[in-house]
C-alpha cells in the first residue's frame, strides 16, 4: 500500500469504527484527541526536529493536549455528560510549529512564503475543534509552555 493510500485507510478506519459504534445499541462517547504530551516526556522536544525534517512550514498549526487535560476530559465524560457525542477534545487554540519550536528552544526555520496545503496558498488556517471548554474542562497553554521548559 503507498503512503497516501495508507494515510487515506487511517482516518477511512477510524470513522467506520466510529459509525459501527453508533449503530451498536450502546451508550457512546466518542473522543477524539490531537497531538498528546506530558511533563518531560520527550513528545513535545521531537516535534520541531520531525516537522522540520518534513518540510511543513512555520505557520502550519498543531492541535495539542496535555495528558491531565485528557484525565479530566475522560473524567468529565464518565459522568454521562458527552453520552452520544463525538467530542473532539484540544487545548483552547492551537499552536504554530513555529510556536512550538520556541517553547523547546528549537531553532525552526522562519519563512515568508504563504502557507500552504497540497500546492495552494493560503492566508489563514484554522483548525477547527470543538473544545472541551464547552464541557467545563479547561485546558491551559501556560501548562503546555511548562511542559515544554526546564521549569520543574
Amino acid at each position: 500500500m503507498t503512503r497516501s493510500l495508507r494515510r487515506l485507510h487511517i482516518p477511512a478506519s477510524k470513522i467506520e469504527a466510529e459509525n459501527e459504534l453508533r449503530k451498536s445499541g450502546l451508550n457512546w462517547s466518542i473522543l477524539r484527541l490531537p497531538f498528546v504530551y506530558g511533563d518531560k516526556d520527550g513528545h513535545l522536544e521531537s516535534v520541531p526536529e520531525m516537522l522540520a525534517g518534513m518540510k511543513w512550514h512555520p505557520a502550519q498549526k498543531l492541535s495539542v493536549l496535555h495528558h491531565a487535560d485528557i484525565a479530566t476530559a475522560f473524567e468529565h465524560a464518565l459522568t454521562g455528560a458527552m453520552d452520544g457525542l463525538v467530542v473532539n477534545i484540544a487545548d483552547e487554540a492551537p499552536l504554530t510549529i513555529y510556536e512550538i519550536a520556541q517553547i523547546v528552544g528549537f531553532a525552526y526555520e522562519s519563512s515568508s512564503e504563504p502557507l500552504s496545503i497540497h500546492g495552494r496558498a493560503i492566508w489563514t488556517y484554522r483548525l477547527l475543534v470543538a473544545s472541551a471548554s464547552s464541557q467545563r474542562c479547561r485546558p491551559s497553554t501556560k501548562r503546555f509552555a511548562r511542559a515544554g521548559s526546564n521549569q520543574f
